[in-house]
Parts: structure tokens; C-alpha cells; sequence
């Protein structure tokens, strides 16, 4: 089952990075497959609700940083909100 998030997850950044421009629709584009892949997978809607709304509000107010393209920023939010959400596992 785990397999099947990720290859969704993972099909969701790689339709995100292909696209040319990044605007607003794009962005809310990525949201929407984030949020399918998820619900797909059993995960709780309000668990999906907070991580997307999370990474929709820092995608779309936040600066990316020097260095950083927005694309990649994208993966990385979305990564630091899954662990959020997920835990960090075991130490």
C-alpha cells in the first residue's frame, strides 16, 4: 500500500516539475493530485485537508529562497509537511 502512495506522490511532483510555468494554476494543479494520491491511499481527509492547505499557503505567500526554484522549493515544503504529519519515524 505504501508503494502505491509513493508512485502516486512521486507521478504528482514529476507532472508538477515538467511544466513549464509555475503560477497559481500549477500550483493549485499540484494540490489537486496531492489530494487524490492521498485519498486514493485511505489517508484521512482532515490529515490531507492540512497537510495541502499547508503546503498550498507556503507555495503560494512564501518567497522561495536564493538558489532555490520554485519547483524545487514545491518538493521540499511538501516533504517538511509530510514529516510533520508522519513523524520523523524512529531515533
Amino acid at each position: 500500500m505504501l508503494e502505491k502512495v509513493r508512485e502516486g506522490l512521486l507521478s504528482a511532483i514529476h507532472r508538477f516539475i515538467e511544466k513549464n510555468v509555475i503560477d497559481e494554476a500549477a500550483i493549485k494543479d499540484f494540490i489537486r493530485d496531492i489530494q487524490r494520491e492521498l485519498l486514493q491511499a485511505d489517508v484521512n481527509f482532515r490529515i490531507v485537508y492540512q497537510l495541502t492547505k499547508n503546503v498550498e499557503s507556503k507555495l503560494l505567500e512564501e518567497r522561495t529562497k536564493p538558489g532555490i526554484s520554485l519547483k524545487e522549493s514545491a518538493i521540499i515544503i511538501l516533504y517538511n509537511e509530510m514529516i510533520k504529519i508522519m513523524g520523523e519515524g524512529e531515533k
